[in-house]
């Protein structure tokens, strides 16, 4: 699918169908595009100009809000990156040199009593800043409001 508006073009990605992707990032020194399939714990990676994809499935603690969200490398940390997993931040290691379909687990460095974090970013500085969302029901109605929070990691991991 190709969508063109004002000289830009909007292009449809070669990766598999999702149920529910966020938190895009791009490598730069990868030239890749990874981002969260969250409803199956994974992070995509999709290499430009290659077009080789790789999956990286992250264990789960048996606890359903244990998804991954987003994730992000760690300058500096050559196949680092913090990620937030249910109300977890975490650390993992992912190299290129991983099979294409691969394992890990991640190892957790902050835990929240939030509900679920939903998705983070860095700022210029390095800082990283992840937001939670309120407990839902089952029909995806929030049952608690007021209750999401906005946490900022430094460099030195300290969560405030």
């Amino acid at each position: 699918m190709y969508i063109q508006t004002a000289g830009v073009t909007v292009e449809q990605l070669d990766f598999p169908p999702l149920v529910l992707g966020e938190g895009p990032y791009w490598i730069e020194s990868l030239q890749a595009l990874m981002l969260a399939d969250v409803y199956s714990n994974i992070l995509r990676r999709r290499f430009f100009p290659s077009g080789r994809h790789q999956v990286l499935h992250l264990d789960s603690t048996g606890d359903p809000l244990d998804v991954i969200t987003a994730a992000i490398p760690v300058e500096g940390e050559r196949n680092i990156y913090v990620g937030v997993e249910g109300n977890h931040i975490t650390l993992l290691h992912w190299a290129t040199y991983d099979p294409d379909d691969h394992n890990a687990t991640s190892r957790v460095i902050h835990t929240t009593e939030d509900y679920a974090f939903n998705d983070a970013k860095c700022d210029p500085r390095g800082r990283l800043w992840a937001g939670t969302v309120a407990p839902l029901d089952e029909n995806v109605q929030v049952t608690e409001v007021n209750t999401s929070g906005l946490y900022r990691m430094d460099s030195n991991l300290k969560v405030s």
